[in-house]
């Protein structure tokens, strides 16, 4: 049997339709998944129960051979346990962090040695040289993304979930931080969860698009 990624979910938010989910799709290294629809559609509430930061009242996710979540059995795995990394709208970096330091918090598992190795390597592909020592106020908004996108995928998490990464950049970085995306996808080998609300802009990397609310 193939690997894939199951999400069958039920969400409810006071004041609102209940989000619903049913999902299933083959995945591999080089799979990318788009969630799209408008806003307001749910996809971010999708995204956030993948990743643990959601939890709905009924369904089950699983990628793979992995159960992160089933409520019919009491399964609820938190998210450090999931191996995912996750990039949010916003970035969330840590502004007293510098580049580097940002890249290197989720590798605390790694030893000195391996983890000064680990993020020379990401900054490497993400061409962030000569921006280790800088801190997130210092970055352009590409600059940002690029270091949000380093520390998601430095701990080499089994699955990458993207809310939204083009949001708010012209022309010229969307295509910036896409071709990483494409490293990412094609070097890595790392399936992507992708959320979006613009499918011309997505349509060159899909595996699939999800229609989503």
């Amino acid at each position: 049997m193939a690997a894939e990624i199951t999400i069958h979910l039920v969400k409810t938010f006071p004041g609102r339709a209940p989000i619903r989910a049913q999902i299933r799709y083959p995945v591999e290294g080089s799979t990318v998944l788009i969630l799209f629809g408008p806003s307001g559609s749910g996809k971010t509430t999708i995204l956030r129960s993948v990743a643990g930061l959601e939890w709905p009242e009924e369904g089950t996710i699983r990628f793979v051979s992995r159960v992160w979540l089933d409520t019919a059995s009491g399964i609820r795995v938190p998210p450090q346990d999931r191996h995912i990394g996750y990039m949010s709208q916003d970035y969330a970096l840590f502004p007293t962090y510098t580049v580097a330091g940002n890249i290197a918090y989720g590798l605390s598992h790694l030893s000195s040695d391996e983890r000064k190795k680990r993020v020379d390597e990401v900054m490497e592909l993400f061409q962030l040289r000569g921006l280790e020592q800088a801190k997130p106020r210092e970055l352009s908004g590409g600059q940002q993304q690029r270091v949000a996108l380093a520390r998601a995928v430095a701990p080499r998490p089994l699955l990458l979930l993207l809310d939204e990464p083009l949001a708010s950049l012209d022309a010229a970085r969307k295509e910036d931080v896409m071709s990483v995306i494409e490293r990412i996808r094609d070097d890595m080998k790392i399936p992507i969860l992708y959320v979006s609300h613009d499918r011309a802009e997505v349509e060159r990397i899909a595996a699939a698009i999800i229609e989503v609310g």
